[in-house]
């Protein structure tokens, strides 16, 4: 039996009340009617379009959106509380700016549609509706899950959404085993590396189903928020795509563009997938000409400057039937720097800034919002800073250090964590419930004369091989506030007779490094505190490729044949992590198993929060509108397709 879920009533069912199911909406995206929209059948977009509608170089609006287009309005991408929606007004350029190499991540944010959504970033606020999709269905034992295509959705070149890109995505390209080596685990049952895949069917031109060998609870929300999914698994344009593919090209005619990209002659597949572009490269300049589905497209790319303008089909409207979004044109520069990103910010050539904004920075910003017609915004932001040991690190001796419980505690109630707090974050975070949050140094000296870390005449600690005890941190500068945070920890640890050395490195050398397993310990903002509310699903707190055990990772991720096989207490984090990714969203399994790692990582210090719900801020333009009061640091930016810039005067 199947059951038609009305998103609007989506936690009432996620608790299992399936009984209390009575929107009157059913199967829709929970929004206004096409009708109400369209403001009497008539659909309004910004003169810059209308002119290349007048030119005859574009289809009328009509023809440009779904029959069905998602509409925006009061409380639809933002809580109620948090905003009165305005109908905007269309135009002008958004300028931002970013340090990361090849991508800003305010803009992927801001273009990363995902196929159903949880509007505000948290699902236990608006529960999980369609997005690019307009409607699901859920059967009773969470095993199949029915979508229905908005009909008439468009990529931004134009050429229309169906059924053919969907089963392209599945048959052509998850299912070919030359393009895809693995199928990732999200689309295995139980979310495991065991799990059998998916399997995909078409049930009309419009609808089609997902099935899985087991309940999959948790499903919608991997497709809503969790990693920045988005749509490109199950949604790819085959009409672009073809053209690479050699069950749809001839051999022959693909050999000339393989030869060209340098791959070995017949291997069609690795010019596929050099061609294929996925949710992180959208913004990179391996996305620009590809078909999308966003609010703004990537029309130029150079290393200093990328620049975007308004997609002609994108799929949402406001009340008004005016198709979103208001704002014409994206403009990212690139810094070599997040301090010299907020020097621009300062010098007031930034509408947006949301990434590279640091609680650090606060008085700076307070000081020149006038003079440089920025608001400084203060949300709610996911994320914990968090110390990371490695503990599958090359050094043997390191390893039997780490592996000790009494030293990573030792480490831990050396952090004065109160001080942080004032010191770092100016008073907007709280102490962690992830690691303990005792401050305790004479308890820490302790139980590190219990392990026998006996001290040199220097002072210093020394190691069970004779050798002085040495922590060296490599941190990236890619959030100010790490640096204050790291130079106090160093303090800390010293002050225990451990040499405690750090070293900022640029992001991208330390993602390599840390993959490399070269990382003796760093620090990352990660969603440690899980983010309750969104879903549980951001597994932060698993070891992964930059974080705190490299090799267990791999081991992990490919089901046994690589890396290191970690102890049976870091086995039972990735078999809870599987629970919790099955269970339906704040369902009793769902909070039993979130319990459960909580209490693990609590006792078991595998590495060391330092603070947690720590306040973002985020600097906006003084003339946008749509500009949420409160609320989450993420969900505001997956919003930006709302705001518009108020007239002069």
């Amino acid at each position: 039996m199947m059951h038609r879920i009305a998103v609007s009533a989506l936690i009432v069912f996620c608790v299992g009340a399936v009984s209390a199911l009575a929107s009157g909406q059913e199967g829709s995206d929970a929004s206004a009617t096409p009708e109400q929209a369209a403001a009497g059948g008539r659909y309004q977009e910004s003169p810059m379009l209308a002119a290349l509608v007048a030119s005859g170089d574009l289809p009328p609006v009509e023809e440009r959106l779904p029959v069905e287009p998602f509409v925006v309005g009061q409380g639809v991408l933002i809580e109620d509380k948090y905003l009165d929606f305005e109908i905007g007004q269309f135009g002008g350029t958004l300028r931002l700016v970013h340090d990361r190499v090849g991508w800003n991540p305010d803009v992927f944010i801001m273009g990363n549609e995902p196929l159903v959504s949880a509007p505000t970033g948290d699902i236990s606020v608006k529960g999980i509706r369609g997005n690019i999709l307009h409607s699901y269905e859920v059967s009773d034992d969470n095993r199949v899950f029915t979508f229905r295509l908005r009909e008439g959705l468009r990529w931004s070149d134009g050429a229309p959404i169906t059924m053919d890109d969907v089963l392209f995505a599945y048959e052509d390209v998850l299912k070919n085993e030359n393009i895809t080596a693995s199928v990732p685990n999200w689309l295995r049952a139980g979310n495991s590396s065991d799990g059998a895949p998916m399997v995909l069917e078409m049930v009309d031109p419009w609808t089609f189903r997902i099935t899985f060998e087991e309940p999959y609870g948790g499903f919608l929300a991997q497709l809503a928020i969790v990693i920045w999914q988005g749509y490109q698994y199950i949604l790819k344009p085959k009409h672009y795509l073809e053209q690479f593919h050699a069950d749809y090209t001839p051999l022959q005619d693909l050999e000339p563009m393989i030869k060209e990209a340098g791959f070995e002659a017949g291997a069609w597949w690795n010019l596929f997938r050099s061609k294929d572009v996925s949710r992180w490269e959208l913004v990179r300049p391996k996305g620009f000409g590809f078909p999308a589905i966003a609010p703004w497209i990537m029309t130029d790319n150079s290393p200093e400057l990328v620049l975007y303008e308004r997609n002609p089909y994108y799929f949402k409207v406001d009340e008004a039937g005016n198709q979103l979004p208001y704002i014409d044109k994206l403009r990212d520069s690139k810094t070599e720097d997040t301090e010299m990103s907020n020097f621009k910010v300062i010098a007031g050539e930034v509408d947006y800034f949301r990434e590279g904004g640091s609680l650090v920075n606060l008085p700076l910003y307070k000081e020149n919002e006038q003079r440089s017609g920025f608001r400084t915004k203060m949300y709610k932001w996911v994320s914990t800073n968090v110390v990371l040991p490695n503990h599958t690190f090359a050094d043997p001796v390191w390893r039997e250090l780490i592996a000790d419980l009494r030293f990573r505690r030792a480490l831990n109630m050396a952090i004065n964590r109160e001080e942080l707090k004032e010191a770092v974050s100016y008073g907007f975070a709280e102490l962690p419930e992830v690691s303990p949050s005792e401050y305790d140094p004479d308890q820490a000296n302790a139980l590190l004369d219990e392990m026998g870390l006996t001290r040199d005449a220097e002072g210093w600690r020394q190691r069970p091989d004779g050798k002085r005890l040495v922590i060296s941190i490599e941190n990236s500068s890619r959030h100010p506030d790490f640096v204050p945070t790291i130079e106090l920890v160093v303090e800390y640890w010293r002050e225990l007779g451990i040499e405690t050395t750090a070293q900022t490195i640029a992001t991208n050398l330390q993602r390599q490094r840390g993959g490399a397993n070269e990382l003796m310990m760093t620090i990352e903002a990660l969603h440690t505190n899980i983010w309750k509310t969104a879903n549980g699903f951001h597994h932060d707190y698993l070891p992964r490729a930059a974080t705190w055990a490299p090799l267990w990772h791999t081991w992990y991720s490919s089901g046994g044949t690589a890396g290191e096989e970690p102890p049976a207490d870091v086995k039972r984090l990735f078999e809870l992590s599987e629970k919790l990714a099955t269970a339906i969203p704040e369902s009793p399994e769902a909070l039993a198993a979130l319990d459960e790692i909580y209490q693990r990582l609590h006792d078991n210090v595998y590495f060391f929060v330092a603070l947690e719900k720590i306040l973002k801020t985020q600097l906006v333009s003084a003339r946008l509108g749509n500009v949420p009061t409160d609320g989450h640091s993420v969900g505001v930016n997956y919003s930006v397709e709302q705001m518009f810039f108020r007239s002069e005067g």
